[in-house]
């Protein structure tokens, strides 16, 4: 299995992919008129481990494709883990915001592609700073003296524990 469209009356209960690692693309469609999709059971998403996505390695992309104004609510942990994850996109974007609850995301590193966030049971009270970090080790000094490319340099940076800017505001939102 490496794609899956999904038409969700409600939501998508606990384990849904657990362990399909070889999944690539999910699409969810709301069910007609449906206002809120939950990736979790929407009477433990708030304080229980979803993990409808756990072990699903290869996932790069979940669309959701609404035909009305939709809240996709991501529970505690549904993503958790998945490195691979890029892109969580509506295919109108106008049309979908997230819900996100603590640790939806967390681990999720490759992630630079999401909804916007209209929400959760969790925020960020007052401000806090956002910061992006590069230390200058000597595998990268190297990599920048030998001119290799700007994309060999940021992969080698993310190797060695660096994280990008919107990552970290993401993290600090989310859990």
């Amino acid at each position: 299995l490496t794609e899956a469209t999904v038409k969700v009356a409600d939501y998508l209960d606990q384990n849904t992919f657990k362990n399909c690692t070889g999944l690539k693309n999910v699409t969810i469609i709301p069910d007609d008129g449906l206002s809120t999709v939950y990736i979790g059971n929407p009477e433990y998403i708030t304080t229980t481990n979803v993990d409808n996505f756990v072990g699903c390695t290869a996932l790069e992309e979940v669309i959701v494709d609404a035909e009305v104004p939709t809240v996709l609510h991501i529970g505690v942990s549904a993503f958790s883990g998945i490195d691979g994850l890029k892109t969580i996109k509506s295919a109108d974007d106008t049309k979908v915001t997230m819900m996100v609850e603590t640790g939806a995301f967390y681990d999720c590193d490759s992630l630079v592609d999401i909804l916007p966030i209209s929400g959760g049971t969790r925020s960020v009270a007052g401000r806090m700073g956002a910061f992006e970090v590069l230390e200058l080790t000597d595998p990268l000094k190297k990599a920048i003296s030998e001119g290799e490319s700007s994309l060999r340099v940021r992969d080698l940076a993310l190797e060695q524990g660096y994280r990008p800017l919107h990552i970290d505001a993401l993290k600090k939102v989310v859990d």
